[in-house]
């Protein structure tokens, strides 16, 4: 009979590890629970300190259940409003994911969309935007443009930009958004996407397909559900803004005179109705007076031209 207390004896080991990991997984799990409820109990200094004491107990081992952790970690150091910790543990906590999973794994795709939207919360939007650029480069390899979170990445991306100020690929990804637009889709929605379009494209200074886009953003409010809201009223405004920077101003105070109207027409239940109206006012008057000042000055350059040709 052949000798099989070898594998008796790995048996028995695997056993034991087995029985290890149990026990310490369900210490990180109870570990987990009890700092989720000391953070909603108010308690985030506690909670903390229970984070990090499970995370140490298995820092050496590259678990999920670590990347979890610190995942959980970085949420109770943005309650305690500590950015660059919540930053280190959510940047650690992707690292791990991707020795694990690899990079084309969905759990790093979360995992670095949470570090990016972290980024975007602490103003550093120039790296958030490298992060969703990453992410949409691997959707578009690994699953497609067709992907039912394709277009919410791509939006996340289109902030990003825009507050990054980098308004070619703002607008790039603003246009990808508005090709994509299902038409089942709302049209305020839409209206919304294109306003942000439409500032994009004005900053880059593509003036006249900027006023396209708002006068389009303005006229889809106007067909739906938002027309008369503040968000129809704000589309008014960027047609205004367009129209004011190329030199069509008595058309940029005729709509804005209008989008006030708009403000002075919402119901009084409206929160903040009061100084949403005082700004609508604060606007027209600042365009109003940007105007003159304007005009003073070609008048002085226009009068100065004429001495030097005499």
């Amino acid at each position: 009979m052949p000798d099989v207390r070898w594998l008796a004896a790995l048996f028995l080991r695997f056993s034991v590890f087995a029985v290890y990991a149990a026990v310490v997984f369900g210490q990180l799990s109870a570990a987990r629970t009890e700092a989720r409820k000391l953070l909603d109990a108010g308690k985030p200094y506690l909670a903390r300190a229970k984070l990090k004491a499970a995370i140490e107990l298995q820092r050496k081992q590259q678990t999920q259940e670590v990347a979890d952790l610190l995942s959980d970690l970085a949420d109770v150091y943005s309650r305690l409003d500590k950015e660059a910790e919540a930053l280190a543990a959510l940047e650690e906590a992707a690292e791990t994911v991707a020795v694990l999973h690899g990079h084309g794994d969905s759990r790093y795709g979360l995992a670095l969309d949470k570090l990016a939207g972290a980024h975007m919360q602490a103003g550093e939007h120039g790296k958030a935007y490298e992060l969703y650029q990453e992410l949409l480069d691997a959707m578009r390899r690994n699953l497609g443009t067709a992907h039912p979170g394709y277009q919410f990445m791509l939006s996340k991306l289109a902030q990003a930009a825009a507050a990054a100020d980098k308004q070619h690929a703002a607008a790039e990804a603003f246009g990808e958004l508005l090709e994509m637009a299902n038409p089942s889709r709302a049209a305020e929605d839409v209206a919304s996407v294109r306003v942000q379009y439409s500032i994009a494209l004005a900053k880059m200074g593509k003036l006249e397909k900027a006023l396209k886009q708002a006068i389009l953003a303005e006229q889809e409010y106007a067909a739906s559900e938002g027309a008369g809201s503040l968000q129809h009223a704000a589309s008014i405004n960027g047609v205004a803004g367009v129209l004011e920077k190329i030199g069509r101003d008595d058309e940029a105070v005729a709509a804005m005179s209008r989008a006030h109207e708009l403000v002075q027409a919402l119901d009084h239940a409206q929160p903040d109705k009061e100084e949403r109206l005082r700004q609508a006012k604060r606007n027209l008057d600042g365009l109003k007076e940007h105007i003159r000042r304007k005009r003073e000055v070609d008048k002085r350059r226009a009068a100065e031209r004429r001495k030097q040709e005499l």
